[in-house]
């Protein structure tokens, strides 16, 4: 009689195995939270003095850096006033909403959809171009995201994927735009004068750099219909789908038509680029 004899793992084979099981959870973790960015256009703020505005378009692997005096002032979100970048991220943490009411004011003067920030541990002087990507995803500061010392919403595994493209950036790949031509000098109370963005020079400024290439290559046309009582609201979104590409053709006012955003068309067209970055960024239902 032959016996069967179980085999079962030995010390060394479990050794073996942990390590890869482990591995493959981790895989299935970091393509879950880093694999898919909202579109293919990344932008960030990296708050410091000045505070750097980081639009990175991954179609074209082409980044647009804006350097922003942290002392420049802007309109704030939510009906909070005017008040200086730097101001507006401590009203922000004041407020239990850090990096939230600069980065949504940033959002809305550049008429950029800015979802994510990175606040370091220090306030060292940003250098230029690709020096200053490099510098932003060194190893130091990729340390740093990790363990939480530099203040973020951004993902430390979408964060690496970030790191790992800059890698192959090149120095004409990275392009500093000459936002001075956009900041003037507005007279306070007191008669001192301050930086403040003039977001009229700062379209004119940057043209098309920030469109979305399957928004612009739709040409879909976009009329907006404001709902809400915030009379600017349909200019702020008007603003940020022109830059996106798309053709926005009428902005106006209307009768409330239930919660929310809804976006309204043909059902071919919803289901289009346009919608979708509509859907993405001010969270409307079709």
């Amino acid at each position: 009689m032959i016996r069967r004899q179980r085999h079962g793992l030995s010390g060394i084979g479990w050794l073996l195995l942990f390590p890869l099981a482990l591995g493959s959870l981790g895989g299935a973790w970091w393509w879950k939270a880093a694999s898919a960015f909202p579109s293919s256009r990344v932008s960030f703020l990296v708050v410091g003095d000045p505070v750097m505005v980081v639009t990175w378009d991954q179609r074209k692997q082409e980044v647009f850096l804006l350097s922003l005096p942290a002392a420049t002032r802007i309109d704030a979100t939510r009906g909070y006033g005017r008040y200086s970048l730097d101001a507006l991220w401590k009203l922000g943490d004041m407020d239990g909403r850090p990096g939230s009411v600069l980065r949504e004011s940033v959002e809305d003067a550049l008429g950029l959809p800015i979802p994510w920030y990175l606040k370091p541990s220090r306030s060292d002087a940003a250098p230029a171009g690709i020096d200053f990507l490099r510098q932003l995803f060194s190893v130091q500061s990729m340390w740093a995201v990790l363990v939480g010392a530099t203040r973020s919403n951004i993902a430390p595994p979408r964060f690496l994927v970030l790191a790992i493209s800059a890698l192959f950036l090149r120095a004409n790949q990275v392009v500093m735009v000459p936002v001075q031509s956009a900041i003037g000098t507005e007279m306070l109370p007191d008669g001192t004068r301050e930086p403040i963005l003039m977001p009229e020079r700062m379209d004119s400024l940057v043209g098309t750099d920030f469109e979305e290439a399957p928004v612009r290559a739709e040409g879909l046309s976009v009329a907006l219909y404001n709902t809400t009582d915030m009379p600017t609201l349909g200019q702020r979104a008007a603003r940020i789908l022109s830059h996106a590409g798309a053709l926005v053709v009428t902005v106006g006012n209307d009768q409330p038509v239930g919660d929310g955003c809804i976006v309204r068309g043909k059902k071919e067209l919803l289901a289009g680029a346009t919608v979708r970055f509509i859907r993405r960024y001010f969270g409307c239902s079709v």
